[in-house]
């Protein structure tokens, strides 16, 4: 998510990384999006078709594809990584992980989300959104402050316009008259939520970090040299 005009301070020193929402003069959505990932393997239940055999942590039998990345530093996040996304879908769904290891030689800050669209049958104005929360985070220009309030995002989605973060408590559910999905956040303590200008389907973030987290500081996670953080998630089908 973002990072208010592209500064953080960690352990003493402060960095400046690119930015890329120049309207509002932040950094949006980290710094993976636009690199060039590798495929590390390429899988049918036991089957390895492509790479690295072992290479699935996915929990259940399935076909997927396990992604990897290497980080080399630059000079606003100077800190070594590496990286795994995995996709596995089964009978039961979408599962999705992230994995960081830190492979450099110092503590490094980190945060994890994912930007999934999802629809289901229907208008978006239609579609009902149900699920727990302890609030909704107030933001000033997009940026939490750190402040919760009592506003809940379950109910039929209307004329309303989402870009908001709330601690979760539990699965996020989103369905039509015919067709729903239940998000499993799993790991991820917080959730976005987000409806585009084309209202054609509705962005339902996990979240590992609310945003601005590294200077709020609230889901951020140190990891240690050689320390690995994981999150994941889930994405099942249901008939309302």
């Amino acid at each position: 998510n973002r990072v208010k005009g592209g500064l953080y301070t960690f352990q003493g020193r402060s960095f400046q990384l690119p930015i890329n929402e120049v309207p509002r003069g932040n950094a949006l959505h980290g710094f993976l999006t636009e690199r060039e990932w590798k495929i590390k393997a390429i899988y049918n239940g036991s089957d390895y078709l492509f790479g690295e055999k072992g290479a699935s942590r996915a929990p259940r039998s399935g076909a997927g594809v396990v992604f990897s990345y290497d980080f080399a530093c630059d000079a606003g996040y100077p800190f070594k990584f590496t990286s795994e996304a995995e996709y596995s879908i089964s009978k039961d769904g979408l599962w999705v992980r992230l994995t960081v290891t830190n492979s450099g030689k110092s503590d490094m800050p980190v945060t994890m989300g994912t930007h999934p669209y999802f629809l289901v049958d229907g208008k978006l104005e239609e579609w009902t959104l149900e699920g727990k929360s302890k609030g909704r985070f107030k933001a000033v220009d997009l940026i939490p402050t750190g402040e919760l309030e009592d506003v809940s995002f379950t109910g039929k989605i209307g004329p309303r316009a989402f870009d908001e973060c709330y601690v979760a408590e539990g699965d996020v559910k989103l369905y039509g008259r015919r067709k729903g999905i239940k998000i499993k956040l799993n790991e991820n303590p917080y959730v976005q939520i987000y409806t585009p200008p084309s209202r054609d389907s509705i962005a339902i973030e996990p979240m590992t970090a609310i945003g601005n987290a590294f200077n709020n500081g609230i889901g951020l996670k140190v990891l240690k040299p050689k320390e690995r953080f994981e999150a994941t998630y889930e994405v099942i089908p249901f008939s309302p």
